[in-house]
């Protein structure tokens, strides 16, 4: 199978940053990361003995996610980038 057929389809960093395989991990990652977070920067709200800030929780969670995604999305279509760089000198003849 020519490589050009193993990674046909491949997103470009929009689209990676869309795609369900990189929420649902961005999603994982967000909740395991923003729980942790968010225990110890609400410790004391937690505890009873301070006010729970709603907008520091949400953004403790959505600061993972979006780092996830961003560096999924990244990932994704730099592989991209790089394999259609290697195709292309592939397809070129080599002089000696």
């Amino acid at each position: 199978m020519p490589r050009g057929e193993i990674l046909a389809g491949t997103p470009t960093f929009g689209e990676a940053f869309v795609r369900r395989a990189t929420i649902m991990r961005a999603l994982k990652i967000s909740v395991i990361v923003g729980s942790i977070l968010s225990a110890i920067n609400q410790w004391e709200a937690l505890l009873g003995e301070a006010n729970f800030n709603v907008i520091k929780v949400v953004l403790t969670y959505l600061v993972p996610f979006f780092v996830s995604s961003y560096s999924t999305a990244a990932s994704l279509s730099d592989q991209f980038r790089l394999f259609e760089e290697g195709s292309e000198d592939e397809a070129a003849p080599k002089s000696d």
